[in-house]
């Protein structure tokens, strides 16, 4: 999977979802930057995000994948308990 180690989140989207376009306004209104923070793959156009997507069972977009976790839909719970756990205690 095409993810460096600074990256914290992976959104497997496509064109026109609305609930990835949601995942992607509430990672920016976050501060996170694309391309620093998270990546965005479009798996209309990725055939190996597809075939990641698809041997997980999972049949609809977006797909967020942080460290071993990974969920479908727009979940700002989940995006938001992962950044907390970022956080120095």
């Amino acid at each position: 999977m095409p993810e460096t180690t600074s990256t914290i989140f992976t959104l497997m989207s496509k064109p026109g979802c609305v609930q990835c376009n949601a995942t992607l306004r509430h990672f920016e209104s976050k501060g996170l930057v694309e391309g620093r923070d998270f990546v965005v793959l479009d798996v209309t156009k990725d055939a190996e995000a597809l075939k990641r997507l698809q041997d997980l069972n999972y049949a609809q977009a977006p797909v967020v994948f942080f460290g071993n976790d990974h969920w479908s839909g727009y979940r700002p719970d989940k995006i938001d308990k992962h950044l907390l756990s970022l956080q120095p205690a």
